[in-house]
């Protein structure tokens, strides 16, 4: 009986530590996916607080997204609407009434690293522009801003980054 208790612990173990590298592989795997994600995403910014017409094409959603930063963001450059490859709504059309995200991907990452940069200029607007987060990098900028307040959170190129009560900046996400 003591050499079977004694066989079955040591397959325990063998299977316990088998079981631990798995799931180190499997972080390691999902921290990679998640990084692949977001560097697909950096070439896009989504802007909130647009109000929906009825029935809106892809080129109104682009056109809507080019004119208000033409008209608020004071860029040194008008934006084209060649300079956007693609613009839309996101998601369906919600019930609550409250416009859904209009999403831009860039030709250019200089142009939408100045827009990024400038939507400073847009406080005190009901228009708003953020990155384009995956699902667990927006999950840890909202612990982020629970935390540290979300005046003393912000994102760039997908990393996140919080300010502590030292004024000591944290990565949170890179």
């Amino acid at each position: 009986m003591n050499s079977m208790y004694d066989d079955m612990k040591k397959e325990f173990g063998a299977l316990q530590s088998k079981n631990d590298n798995l799931q180190k592989v499997i972080d390691t795997l999902s921290n990679q996916i998640d990084s692949n994600e977001q560097h697909n995403r950096n070439e896009c910014l989504l802007m909130h607080g647009i109000p929906e017409k009825t029935k809106e094409l892809p080129n109104d959603s682009r056109n809507i997204f080019i004119q208000n930063i033409n008209d608020h963001l004071g860029l040194n450059v008008v934006v084209e609407p060649n300079m956007i490859r693609r613009a839309h709504r996101l998601g369906k059309k919600r019930t609550d009434g409250k416009p859904r995200p209009i999403i831009a991907r860039f030709w250019n990452s200089e142009l939408r690293n100045e827009i990024y940069f400038n939507k400073k200029n847009l406080k005190h607007k009901p228009v708003s522009i953020s990155e384009n987060l995956t699902k667990r990098r927006m999950n840890q900028k909202k612990l982020a801003e629970q935390q540290f307040g979300s005046q003393h959170v912000w994102t760039k190129e997908g990393r996140v980054y919080a300010k502590d009560e030292k004024g000591m900046i944290k990565t949170i996400c890179s």
